[in-house]
């Protein structure tokens, strides 16, 4: 009964204090109410467009390549084998970055979303009713790690 309680005063508190936009009783949770007010006030597209065959290919092994492909090396170490390049250099080995091919995808600076477009106004929200204290200070504490 006091969990009862205290969470329905959580969620009346939050609610009133953003004049309905966080509803706890619809989304039952913490988390599931920061993913949804989260989704209602970022600028980030919600969904992704969709991708080619050859850009999966091509994420599929930027993501595990590395850690899976090795080829057997017998000889001088004057190539990169699969130690750490510190203990290489520790042990007097020169270490240099083969450029063979592009191995590495740069967005330019104004293609990006900036963190202030993606969680500012989120953050800003729920970082006022924070410093304000009481049971919706305590609630948006909770919210703001959450996500």
């Amino acid at each position: 009964m006091k969990a009862y309680k205290r969470i329905n005063d959580e969620s009346e508190a939050i609610a009133k204090k953003t004049n309905g936009r966080i509803d706890m009783c619809k989304s039952r949770n913490y988390t599931l109410t920061t993913i949804k007010f989260f989704k209602e006030t970022t600028l980030v597209l919600q969904k992704s467009e969709k991708i080619s065959e050859q850009e999966s290919v091509w994420i599929d092994l930027a993501i595990t390549g590395a850690l899976i492909f090795t080829e057997r090396y017998e000889g001088e170490a004057n190539q990169y084998d699969p130690i750490a390049p510190e203990y290489a250099k520790e042990n007097g080995l020169k270490v240099y970055l083969m450029n063979e091919s592009p191995n590495t995808l740069i967005y330019e600076k104004n293609t990006g979303i900036s963190r202030s477009n993606i969680f500012g106004k989120w953050r800003n929200i729920l970082y006022n009713i924070k410093k304000e204290g009481g049971i919706a200070g305590k609630v948006n504490k909770v919210l703001l790690v959450s996500l």
